[in-house]
């Protein structure tokens, strides 16, 4: 069983993908409307991030990591996302910048 495991996991670890918490969320391709997207549309889109920060001020912080599979060459990519006190975008950092 272990046998034809192994080259099915390859296989499916092969090519140049991102994982990241959401797979189909590629780095790059996300844009998000400042002041009007919320935090639970972000969300939607990437799934739960990897981790969050709560500032004295009441903004949220939302740090989401893209890893690559399949490509050794490449590296992991963060995303920073802030939102004010109401849950709405104030920035986010574009991981391929």
């Amino acid at each position: 069983m272990k046998a034809a495991f192994v080259p099915f996991l390859a296989i499916a670890l092969s090519g140049c993908a991102w994982f990241g918490p959401q797979d189909d969320a590629q780095p790059g391709t996300l844009q998000f409307e400042k002041g009007v997207t919320t935090q639970s549309e972000i969300f939607a889109r990437l799934g739960q991030p990897n981790e969050t920060r709560w500032l004295p001020d009441g903004t949220v912080v939302d740090i989401y990591r893209f890893v690559p599979t399949g490509d050794a060459s490449a590296r992991m990519r963060v995303m920073t996302i802030t939102f004010d006190s109401s849950g709405k975008l104030l920035s986010y950092s574009n991981p391929d910048n």
